[in-house]
């Protein structure tokens, strides 16, 4: 998650500096998801695009649980529509003096993308401190 972490402080957006400090609930939270896995951050799974949106949430959508397959012309839609929730979010947040762009409640609900690909990742590292719960 360390390495995480200094990736993506390194990245700048439209909305985030390049080279910031991630906020101690977001270095936390991305602990939280590597220890859930046994020390590694599936970078393909639902709570890793949950920290993304907690560390861009202009740029990164939440991560819906469950979400059905929808047709390209959804998405883009969807995606119209939360940028300008953003837009308006981050206007009144500047009016007040606030910073904060995300209120969003964690929720620990894991998706993977591959889990038997996790799973056979994990077994086949070196490291011998890593269990799959």
């Amino acid at each position: 998650s360390e390495q995480i972490a200094m990736v993506v402080s390194g990245l700048g957006s439209a909305s985030q500096p390049a080279n910031r400090t991630l906020s101690a609930r977001q270095l936390g939270l991305l602990d939280d998801v590597a220890a859930h896995h046994g020390g590694m951050v599936p970078i393909h799974g639902r709570l890793f695009a949950q920290w993304m949106h907690e560390a861009y949430p202009r740029e990164c959508s939440y991560p819906s649980i469950g979400e059905r397959p929808r047709q390209m012309e959804d998405v883009a839609h969807v995606q119209v529509e939360e940028k300008e929730k953003y837009v308006l979010i981050a206007k009144e947040q500047k009016e007040k003096g606030q910073t904060t762009t995300t209120s969003t409640k964690w929720v620990w609900k894991e998706e993977l993308v591959d889990q038997k690909a996790f799973e056979f990742h994990v077994k086949s590292s070196l490291r011998s401190d890593i269990t799959i719960f």
